[in-house]
């Protein structure tokens, strides 16, 4: 509906760069069987043949932003200059290529790499998925869908205590983000016992960086330690950043002093109605 809010003169629209719904890809670290697993290569080719704006204007209505890395464009540890990755389909392919000629074993009787992508029966996220088969069958994979509700999507990639999650290839998934503590967003999903570490992962090497981060109130300091964490990211590859749905505010043309409430908690104190 953002078009046709955009086009009522009765109404402002206001829409974020800085918060919004993110989509992700995951890579399970811990199924020896995937072949993700198994190459660095292939989901560095899965990341770099994904059109991020064309998800943009085709999920998001244009309503939304190309995703480089976990944290968002208004945290203070947000670096631009590091590494990442975007959409290059002849580099996507060449990776393919270099890992057929290294192990010929993950190619199935065409050719191509057969793999399978979990994702929640949630409409976008299904028609995501058809974009993320399309975009990955074009650089020599062949993508199965797996659609799965709520439930058995969380059962079968979070490890919560009492039931480790199930093993799968790689998936998508999204999460609110806004720019608050950086440590929340890597605490979550890189440490070995974050509450949606759905890459499985269990390394000392983010844990010890995490708590690091989190130990001092030196601003510049644990930037430099967001950026450490933020190359050792882009070295392994367990996460891949898609792209952002912005959120968006509608409202009458005499509302007046109204600001975009940081992580959607709303706040009227300092906002009145102009008299028409």
């Amino acid at each position: 509906d953002l078009a046709a809010r955009e086009a009522d003169t009765a109404l402002v629209c206001m829409q974020s760069e800085d918060e919004g719904n993110t989509y992700r890809m995951i890579f399970d670290s811990t199924n020896e069987a995937s072949v993700f697993a198994k190459h660095l290569k292939l989901r560095q080719a899965m990341l770099s043949a994904m059109n991020r704006e064309a998800m943009v204007e085709v999920l998001g209505f244009g309503a939304g932003l190309g995703r480089r890395f976990l944290l968002p464009t208004a945290s203070f540890a947000y670096d631009e200059s590091l590494p990442s990755y975007w959409f290059d389909l002849e580099q996507a392919r060449q990776l393919v290529q270099e890992v057929l000629a290294e192990d010929p074993s993950v190619a199935g009787p065409d050719g191509t790499i057969p793999v399978t992508l979990t994702a929640i029966d949630r409409a976008i996220d299904k028609a995501q998925a058809e974009m993320i088969k399309q975009m990955a069958d074009a650089v020599g994979f062949e993508v199965t869908i797996e659609i799965l509700e709520r439930a058995a999507w969380v059962a079968k990639l979070v490890r919560i205590p009492g039931q480790e999650g199930g093993s799968f290839e790689f998936g998508t998934m999204r999460n609110p983000v806004a720019p608050t503590d950086p440590d929340l967003e890597w605490r979550t999903f890189y440490y070995s016992t974050g509450g949606f570490n759905v890459g499985h992962l269990a390394d000392p090497a983010y844990d010890d960086l995490i708590d690091e981060a989190a130990a001092t109130y030196d601003l510049e300091a644990r930037a430099a330690l967001y950026r450490q964490l933020a190359q050792l990211a882009y070295d392994e590859v367990w996460y891949g950043f898609l792209w952002q749905q912005n959120w968006n505010w509608a409202f009458t043309d005499n509302l007046e002093g109204y600001e975009e409430p940081v992580t959607n908690r709303w706040r009227f104190d300092d906002t009145w109605l102009e008299e028409e």
